[in-house]
């Protein structure tokens, strides 16, 4: 990383359909019959655990100086494991180069980088303005 590249940090989301979840949450001698079990009746702190942990793997495996500031369930679209998605929101903290790389609407985090470019553009006018 260059030195002169400044860190910024986003919120992200991470969309994943009901069937994969269970398939990166579920650990033999685990106690739930499925992924909306443990999500909504058991603990959920317990899935946001293990897919951020899941998540870290994959920084770490792609080589990305990224690091997770918050990870945090927040719904499913349904409970029926067949056409549900899980949305997990995630406050992430690196350069533009390398959030870019996990961000996008193909990527593993959702995040609309227009948007950014918008505040951020605006943010700096006002700072120019006064």
């Amino acid at each position: 990383m260059n030195k002169k590249e400044k860190k910024i940090t986003i919120e992200a989301q991470l969309l994943i359909p009901l069937s994969e979840l269970e398939t990166y949450l579920w650990e033999k001698g685990d106690e739930f019959s499925n992924v909306s079990d443990l999500i909504y009746n058991k603990n959920s702190k317990m899935a946001e655990w293990k897919m951020e942990r899941n998540v870290k793997k994959i920084l770490v495996r792609k080589k990305l100086d990224i690091k997770i500031k918050e990870f945090n369930f927040s719904h499913n679209s349904s409970r029926n494991i067949s056409h549900g998605t899980a949305y997990f929101n995630a406050t992430l903290k690196g350069t533009e180069k390398s959030l870019r790389k996990i961000t996008g609407e193909t990527a593993l985090f959702v995040f609309d980088w227009e948007k950014y470019k918008q505040v951020e553009k605006s943010k700096s006018n006002v700072t120019m303005s006064r």
